[in-house]
């Protein structure tokens, strides 16, 4: 399935033309245009707009079913301790080289970009509520805490928005193994 410019025309014509074409939304829209004057152009041109936007909304809406049952079913069977350790076993063993940032950035990215998804406990306070999905935007501006390399820090901050006004936090940090295994190695 592709998703350009090209072929929103295409899904979107041929349901537009569906919706207003039947009976004779079409030719008496055609009238409201060619005799503006008439009593029912303002009628025809409401049917008119009424049919663009049940079109949009006619052509948003399976694919907006689609990603959100592509989204449901992952599961969050991975914390992000294990995700970074088996990824790379010596993540820490020469910490000159700070290889946590470089895959920290790259898990970012690939956040920010929707390739993957994560799960996390947002914090409030001194409160963590229940494991959620992370909308992909909040991850264009932010940066993890690291403190997750160490083993028992679910609690503790893992990642939070650079962007002040947001002010967002989550800790205990989830992926699905196996969609963060077949992206990962598809960029290596």
């Amino acid at each position: 399935m592709r998703s350009d410019f090209l072929s929103f025309l295409r899904a979107f014509w041929g349901r537009w033309l569906a919706l207003v074409s039947g009976g004779l939304g079409v030719p008496l829209t055609a009238a409201a245009v060619l005799w503006p004057n008439h009593s029912w152009a303002p009628l025809l041109a409401l049917i008119g707009a009424v049919g663009i936007v049940v079109a949009a909304y006619l052509i948003w809406k399976p694919e907006r079913d689609a990603l959100i049952q592509a989204t449901q079913a992952l599961i969050p069977d991975w914390p992000i301790h294990d995700a970074l350790f088996c990824l790379c076993p010596d993540i820490i063993a020469d910490p000159s080289l700070e290889k946590w940032e470089t895959i920290g950035n790259k898990l970012i990215d690939m956040l920010s970009t929707m390739q993957i998804v994560s799960w996390g406990r947002e914090i409030r306070g001194s409160e963590r509520g229940a494991l959620k999905l992370i909308e992909f935007a909040f991850w264009e501006q932010s940066k993890f805490s690291y403190w997750f390399l160490e083993k028992g820090h679910e609690r503790v901050m893992h990642v939070d928005s650079t962007d002040r006004r947001i002010g967002r936090q989550f800790a205990d940090l989830h992926f699905n193994k196996a969609q963060l295994m077949r992206m990962w190695n598809q960029s290596n």
